[in-house]
């Protein structure tokens, strides 16, 4: 057997994470799957005879998901410049143009269809393909529902302004639904990465070994190698190596990396220490 990481983009809900993780255990050769919507990541343990890590992460990119064995650069993701963000932004300009008539203003339709088909298939290009690989893959995600509501309206003013059947037209409504859609993603993406890279400096806090008492001597393990009754010692100037109960000694612990509070807190027997802080 074998575990297998997969870092995940685009995930928008709990949902998300049920339906990969529904589609991971369909595949051979899969034991367990394991998908973490706030980090991201799949944890797969599979069977090396039977199946692989490539394999897999091409199963997730083709539900709609794009996934790879390598973590995207946190530098890259978030360029200031990206294509994503001009694509967003371009939409909420021009759909504010779109929503003039609506105040009084007077914006021509030919030229509102021209915006409206802009955004439609420039900035909406995302939610055709989301929803074409949603359907493919036999499920139905947030993309098919944006796809087929802003189509609905664009193809129904498009006939209109065709054929003349009907003096109402709704170019507006396909506009600003997937300007209003692309600008909450963005804004989703942006907090979601901001807990991440909090997530990640607790993480790097961690010890990666630990003193443990073993009669008389102390050694230094790993600290995968700690388990459940073990006991470690702390010294000065050492970060608390796993989450536990003080059985001998006092000192003062720096917990401001879990509470924010600057004043180191007394630790004496008894009281809990957790992993990370600093004694």
């Amino acid at each position: 057997m074998k575990a297998s990481y997969t870092y995940i983009q685009d995930m928008s809900c709990s949902s998300c994470v049920a339906k990969i993780e529904k589609r991971l255990y369909g595949c051979v050769g899969v034991k367990k799957a394991e998908v973490n919507f706030a980090s991201g990541v799949a944890k797969v343990t599979f069977d090396e005879t039977k199946q692989n890590a490539e394999q897999l992460a091409e199963v997730i990119t083709e539900m709609g998901y794009p996934s790879s064995l390598k973590e995207v650069e946190a530098e890259a993701a978030s360029s200031t410049f990206s294509f994503d963000n001009i694509k967003v932004f371009g939409a909420l300009f021009l759909a504010l143009f779109l929503v003039i008539p609506m105040f009084g203003g007077d914006v021509p339709i030919p030229v509102q269809a021209i915006l409206a088909t802009i955004i439609q298939f420039g900035a909406g290009y995302s939610f055709y393909v989301g929803a074409y690989k949603s359907l493919k893959s036999k499920t139905a995600n947030m993309d098919v529902l944006v796809a087929m509501g802003t189509s609905a309206a664009y193809f129904y003013s498009l006939a209109t302004l065709i054929f003349s059947f009907s003096p109402h037209f709704y170019f507006e409504t396909s506009g600003v639904l997937i300007a209003l859609i692309l600008i909450g993603r963005y804004f989703e993406k942006k907090s979601k990465k901001n807990a991440q890279s909090g997530m990640k400096a607790l993480l790097k806090m961690e010890a990666k070994t630990a003193k443990i008492k073993k009669g008389s001597s102390v050694e230094e393990v790993p600290i995968d190698l700690v388990s459940k009754g073990d006991i470690v010692c702390v010294f000065p100037g050492d970060r608390v190596h796993v989450d536990g109960e003080v059985i001998d000694g006092c000192s003062h612990v720096d917990e401001s990396m879990l509470t924010g509070e600057s004043i180191p807190i007394r630790k004496e027997k008894g009281k809990k220490a957790f992993a990370g802080t600093i004694n």
